[in-house]
């Protein structure tokens, strides 16, 4: 089954009307293919993308509008169409970050604990939700943000998927790239370049950079934005060559 279709039997099961399900797939259709693939395919079509591989996009939505069901579905709709690596950057507050990952499990992923060694094989999910939903428990961030890298490896090299949720703040986010980039650099490298798609969940001005503000700031000042910096460091230039197609999209 693919993903977006799961995604949608979950969300009409727990009550979204048929219009509802039309105006959800009508836009994370239109995001994907008006904002991620508005370069056309990476791999049909690479003289289309920039230099660098990468693109940016920026989603506006109200207040109370849906924009978890949207975020949720364009991950969807990006694992359909073989992006390797969804990231997505949550809120500042340990309660958002939970509960928007405790709703990624049951709608989009749809994790239980009977069907945790099904679901273990479509996909590589971290934080792993037998430590965050299952009460596992983790033992500091190094075992919150982690899976064994050669097995992650290897199951992106058969293009099972990884989905990652990070809470939006400094050590979260550096001890998520620290292990992400070791990962790409053990050994066994893959045969193909990797697709990533990194997610700002509730963007703001705290964490988007103003080139404008910064530029004439000096590199160690403490009055440049951290925040942003660590989203944009999960990128590393060192692996521009396994990480062909990368896309910040903000919400």
């Amino acid at each position: 089954e693919r993903w977006f279709d799961a995604y949608t039997r979950r969300m009409a099961s727990r009550g979204l009307s048929r219009t509802g399900l039309q105006v959800l797939h009508k836009d994370t259709t239109y995001i994907e293919e008006n904002c991620i693939y508005a370069n056309g395919d990476p791999v049909e079509s690479p003289e289309l993308w920039p230099q660098s591989r990468l693109r940016r996009g920026l989603v506006l939505v109200a207040v109370q509008s849906g924009k978890t069901a949207s975020m949720l579905g364009v991950a969807a709709q990006c694992f359909d169409r073989g992006i390797d690596i969804v990231i997505v950057v949550t809120g500042t507050r340990k309660a958002l970050f939970t509960q928007t990952y405790e709703r990624a499990c049951e709608q989009l992923d749809g994790w239980s604990e009977s069907e945790d060694f099904k679901r273990t094989a479509r996909r590589t999910m971290i934080p792993r939700p037998s430590v965050m939903v299952g009460g596992g428990g983790a033992n500091g961030l190094r075992d919150l943000y982690f899976e064994t890298p050669n097995l992650v490896r290897r199951r992106l090299s058969r293009r099972v998927p990884l989905l990652a949720f990070v809470m939006k703040q400094a050590d979260h986010l550096m001890c998520f790239r620290n292990w992400l980039h070791a990962t790409l650099s053990s050994a066994g490298g893959l045969e193909r370049p990797l697709h990533l798609l990194v997610i700002d969940d509730e963007a703001d001005d705290g964490s988007i950079l103003d080139a404008a503000v910064e530029g004439g700031t000096a590199p160690d000042s403490e009055n440049l934005k951290q925040i942003p910096r660590h989203i944009a460091h999960l990128r590393s230039e060192e692996h521009t060559s396994e990480l062909q197609l990368q896309f910040r999209i903000s919400y």
